[in-house]
């Protein structure tokens, strides 16, 4: 008798354990399911240009950012030199850009004056208050292969809108000659900024390094790919894979951007609601 309710003990536990691991979710953390939370994290899109001096400042302001907080993802736009790229016309028109730099925090309005491509005086209060916000999406991003980088977009609530895949390479340390390289630099020797980091630099500081540059959009449109409606419900999620011809850069120096974004109908309704980034050869899971 006691052989026969050992068997039924052993049966019954089988059974329970089997069932647990049924209802279990399978490795949210890079695997297949969509994870019920995401970290907010918030892209600052900096429009810069060589020939412009004050945009030493935007840099250093940027990468000090990026420095206290890792969840800040930071992208420099091009105007004017050797590093724009074809897609800028397309910027300018969405986003009307007018000083530089400027820079825009997720796209949004800024909560000061509320203007998108923004003063970098707003750019850190600003970020700080859409990293406090609840994430609606998140990526995770296989860059393994230049020729192979798969982008996939999870949604743990129901999104309304025209909801898109944005896709960016960056480089760092981009540097060339002549003056679509060359960094003008307006806090040289200016007595009104004697503790600003370039004081002690040359107004022309030739081998300058541009950190962040955006070399190319992978997405079909500039404003990103439509993401299927039937995507965006809690536990949805978006697949798309991209090639990058690396050209001229640097591999070793090579970011991926992916950042799921709304397109509004004016300049003061687009809005990003998450990013990812991962180096070029490396991938990136949910976080």
């Amino acid at each position: 008798m006691k052989k026969i309710y050992l068997a039924a003990f052993v049966v019954m536990t089988a059974l329970a354990l089997s069932s647990c691991q049924k209802d279990e979710p399978i490795d949210d953390n890079g695997g297949n399911n969509v994870p019920s939370t995401f970290t907010q994290k918030v892209l600052v899109e900096e429009f810069s240009g060589a020939w412009c001096g004050w945009c030493t400042d935007g840099a250093y302001r940027l990468e000090e950012m990026m420095k206290a907080n890792a969840n800040i993802i930071g992208v420099t736009i091009h105007n004017g030199d050797a590093m724009q790229i074809s897609n800028y016309a397309d910027f300018n028109s969405a986003f009307k850009v007018t000083g530089f730099p400027s820079g825009m925090i997720g796209r949004r309005p800024s909560m000061e004056d509320q203007k998108v491509p923004m003063s970098r005086g707003y750019w850190s209060s600003n970020a700080n208050a859409q990293i406090a916000e609840t994430a609606s999406c998140g990526l995770k991003i296989d860059a393994s292969s230049a020729g192979s980088i798969k982008v996939t977009a999870g949604f743990n609530k129901e999104v309304a809108g025209d909801i898109r895949l944005t896709v960016y390479a960056i480089e760092d340390d981009v540097t060339g000659t002549g003056s679509g390289y060359d960094q003008a630099n307006y806090y040289a020797n200016n007595p009104s900024f004697p503790t600003h980091p370039y004081y002690s630099q040359p107004s022309k500081i030739v081998g300058y390094k541009h950190m962040l540059v955006l070399r190319k959009v992978l997405s079909g449109a500039t404003l990103g790919d439509k993401i299927d409606g039937g995507a965006l419900v809690a536990g949805g999620k978006y697949e798309k894979t991209f090639s990058l011809d690396l050209g001229t850069m640097n591999a070793d120096k090579v970011k991926i951007v992916a950042f799921v974004n709304e397109v509004g109908a004016s300049t003061n309704t687009h809005k990003v609601l998450n990013v990812q980034q991962v180096k070029l050869g490396e991938s990136k899971g949910w976080d």
